[in-house]
């Protein structure tokens, strides 16, 4: 088995070490292409690579190592055998050449890892394992492509199917017969695959590796996953291998975390400008309080207060990007904090769409309440934007599984289904004279409560749901 796996990968040295608690040393179990297995048959706390294998990390080694040294190597590669948190041994594979070992590389070899792991730790596998050994080495190599998490098959140059793995045939739901022809597996029918590579592969003869593709690019089912991975290695002239590797979880995690990072600096630079403009907001307070006492509260000057108020609340959200505050709690009526911002919100759609309330009797929340109230805001406030004059808004709220559920829906276009999963990040608007920042906010302010937010849309209208412990 380790013979056939070592041929594949191109390496002409492979090790397997066994770890000994009582003793507290590797002992080498198994050698092919060590120069000195005599100097080698085990290695203590004294090696270097000692720690870093008992730790569970995989070791490179290169360029002039005494342990490389004394094998004949020029590089090598050390992957930990462990069964939870047991160290069982340690697999060595080496080159009497300089070798990059790639993630690729390291898929199969974790592989091996596994299947050794489980003959290190199960006498009864152990014996099932010995049982395999004496059958044609090529239903080992196929026990361990199956264990492999990525997805693998094996196409030749008619694009006939000569292997795929079981985790590629769980993804794509299907079974297949070896000789099928590859795109009636993956759903196309008529032909190729649209975005088919195996020809580049043929030409090419040497590894590449296709970054971040979907369904659409590739012309293909992919099953669950929305974007790939793909690494083509041509095994001879006649064969290419192909791993498919999901990355859909990671893409999302990394965009995830970019736009977390964005609204960080977002944050950050409005807390520095709140900073800047509190001196200038207290002296307009303070001239507006005079005005008031002067010529008393005629209606510019309580738009020019609202409008300071504003300003300084929006500033205040802002700045709350950057960390999350901390907030003081209390308890306050939900239809109360409603029937405010209906009124704000007045001022400026004045003949604006008729808002339906729906609010569960005496419903109390216990929560920040101005943050609740700019999240009510701003979603009512996109509402009536898209529902216009002739659209209809329902805004409901109740007790749902110890939640305080708030609901705003419009009757107005919907939301494109290629937005809508921009529509949180900061400065994505499709509006004029809009700085895209409202949903951010909310969702934002959402999280900090503790809560969340989600939407559904269709062809007509769209429903935002936010969800706060209550």
């Amino acid at each position: 088995m380790i013979d056939s796996f070592t041929r594949e990968l191109g390496v002409d040295t492979s090790a397997l070490y066994v770890y000994e608690p009582e003793k507290d040393r590797f002992s080498l179990f198994y050698q092919k292409g060590l120069k000195n297995p005599r100097h080698l048959r085990f290695f203590e706390r004294d090696y270097p690579i000692f720690e870093k294998v008992i730790e569970g990390k995989e070791v490179y080694l290169g360029g002039e190592n005494p342990f490389l040294l004394s094998a004949g190597l020029k590089s090598a590669l050390f992957l930990p055998i462990r069964a939870r948190d047991e160290v069982l041994g340690a697999f060595l594979v080496g080159s009497g050449r300089e070798m990059l070992f790639d993630e690729k590389f390291k898929v199969f070899l974790r592989g091996l890892v596994y299947l050794l792991a489980l003959y290190l730790k199960s006498e009864e596998l152990r014996e099932e394992l010995l049982r395999h050994y004496r059958k044609p080495e090529r239903n080992l190599y196929i026990t361990a492509l199956d264990l492999v998490p990525q997805g693998i098959y094996i196409v030749d140059k008619s694009r006939r199917l000569v292997f795929v793995n079981k985790r590629e045939r769980e993804e794509l739901g299907i079974d297949y017969n070896p000789g099928e022809r590859c795109f009636i597996l993956f759903g196309v029918q008529k032909g190729p695959c649209k975005g088919c590579l195996l020809e580049d592969a043929f030409e090419k003869r040497e590894p590449f590796t296709v970054y971040g593709a979907n369904e659409e690019e590739l012309g293909r089912k992919l099953g669950g996953r929305s974007l790939v991975n793909l690494y083509f290695k041509p095994m001879d002239g006649e064969r290419i291998l192909v791993i498919v590797e999901d990355v859909t979880e990671f893409e999302k995690e990394r965009e995830r975390l970019k736009s977390e990072e964005r609204v960080k600096v977002i944050g950050e630079m409005a807390a520095s400008t709140l900073q800047k403009l509190n001196d200038p907001l207290l002296v307009c307070n303070l001239v507006v309080s005079k005005l008031k006492k002067d010529l008393g509260e005629n209606k510019d000057i309580i738009r020019l207060e609202c409008s300071l108020n504003k300003l300084e609340g929006f500033l205040r959200n802002l700045s709350s990007l950057a960390t999350p505050g901390s907030r003081q709690l209390e308890s306050f009526n939900v239809e109360e904090v409603f029937l405010e911002v209906l009124e704000d919100l007045k001022k400026k759609f004045q003949n604006g769409p008729p808002v339906e309330m729906e609010v569960e009797k005496d419903l109390y929340l216990f929560s920040h309440r101005d943050s609740f109230k700019t999240i009510v805001l701003n979603l009512l406030h996109n509402a009536m934007e898209a529902a216009k004059n002739d659209g209809k808004i329902t805004l409901k709220a109740k007790r749902l599984s110890g939640w305080v559920l708030i609901e705003v829906n419009d009757t107005g276009p919907g939301i494109p289904r290629d937005i809508q999963k921009k529509i949180f990040e900061p400065f994505f608007t499709t509006k004029k004279r809009a700085l895209g920042l409202g949903l951010t906010i909310c969702k934002r302010l959402v999280e900090d409560l503790g809560g969340r937010i989600e939407f559904f849309s269709r062809d007509r209208g769209a429903t935002f749901r936010v969800f706060l412990k209550g």
